[in-house]
C-alpha cells in the first residue's frame, strides 16, 4: 500500500511538469514567422558585380523605393572572364 503511495504521489508531480511545460511552451511568444506590420519594408539579398566580374552579395533593407541599407555580405566572389551575368540590365541596376 506504501508503494502504491509513491507511485501515485510521483505520477502525479510528474503529470503537473508535464502540464506546467507544455503551458510555458504554447504560450510563448518567438520572433521566427512573425509578419512585419509594413508591406513597404522588405529586405533581400542581391549579387553585386563591377566591371572585371568581382561580385558581393549584400543585404538590401528598402523602405518602398527608398534604400534604408545595403550591408556586404560574406566573402567577394571571383567569376572568369567569359562569365555573363544572366540577369537582365533593369534587374542589375534596380536596388529597392
Amino acid at each position: 500500500m506504501k508503494n502504491i503511495k509513491k507511485v501515485v504521489i510521483i505520477l502525479s508531480i510528474s503529470l503537473i511538469i508535464l502540464v506546467a511545460s507544455l503551458i510555458f511552451i504554447l504560450n510563448r511568444e518567438t520572433i521566427t514567422g512573425q509578419v512585419i506590420e509594413d508591406p513597404d519594408y522588405y529586405t533581400y539579398t542581391k549579387l553585386i558585380c563591377g566591371d572585371v566580374q568581382l561580385c558581393q552579395d549584400y543585404e538590401i533593407v528598402c523602405d518602398g523605393p527608398e534604400e534604408i541599407s545595403v550591408t556586404a555580405i560574406g566573402e567577394a566572389l571571383q567569376y572568369p572572364e567569359i562569365w555573363e551575368d544572366p540577369r537582365t540590365p533593369e534587374e542589375i541596376k534596380k536596388i529597392c
